[in-house]
């Protein structure tokens, strides 16, 4: 969790990083996460929104993602 809010405190929306790291996300959370919220929340971000929403949306998203899931294989 430590590690998200690191990177959500250093990637600015405006750096050709941010799209780099959405598209890592998009990738890992296809196949496990329903990926309608997921796009409503990286639509949001194109319309570069000053509320920080839907990154922390999104990082809430994966932060679950690392618990739920390895607690579904037991």
């Amino acid at each position: 969790m430590v590690v998200f809010f690191i990177a959500f405190r250093w990637i600015h929306l405006s750096t050709p990083l941010i799209r780099l790291f959405l598209l890592v996300l998009i990738l890992l959370l296809m196949p496990t996460l329903n990926f309608l919220p997921v796009w409503f929340a990286l639509s949001l971000l194109r319309f570069r929104l000053p509320s920080r929403l839907p990154m922390m949306f999104i990082l809430w998203m994966v932060a679950m993602m690392v618990v739920i899931i390895p607690s579904r294989t037991v």
